[in-house]
């Protein structure tokens, strides 16, 4: 059902055809290099989505086989970059409260 929502974002069948080629050859790479970066299974389906998101942006750049190794190495890099982005927002976004140096007034009753 999510492959519908990416062929929604593409106009022609020959797009459509190959976007569906590699979604189906290499969700599941994506999916375990994002796990393997992320430790957590939401957040990889999120990079996976995420570096889907930008194939579909750029699909005109994957100009050879669908099951060449530069093809490969494309969306691997592809979906490690969107998984370490997320995986440095998370780590900002989680800024321990013990690291924070508050100045409270003595005499609070």
């Amino acid at each position: 059902m999510i492959l519908n929502f990416y062929l929604l974002l593409l106009d022609s069948e020959e797009e459509k055809d190959r976007f569906s080629q590699i979604y189906n050859t290499y969700r599941n790479l994506m999916y375990y290099v994002a796990r393997r970066i992320l430790n957590d299974d939401y957040l990889a389906e999120d990079a996976v989505h995420n570096a889907f998101l930008k194939v579909v942006k750029h699909l005109d750049k994957i100009k050879e086989d669908l099951y060449c190794h530069k093809t490969k190495n494309f969306l691997v890099i592809i979906v490690e970059n969107t998984a370490k982005d997320i995986y440095n927002k998370q780590k900002r976004d989680n800024v321990s409260l013990d690291s924070l140096e508050i100045d409270l007034p003595c005499d609070i009753d």
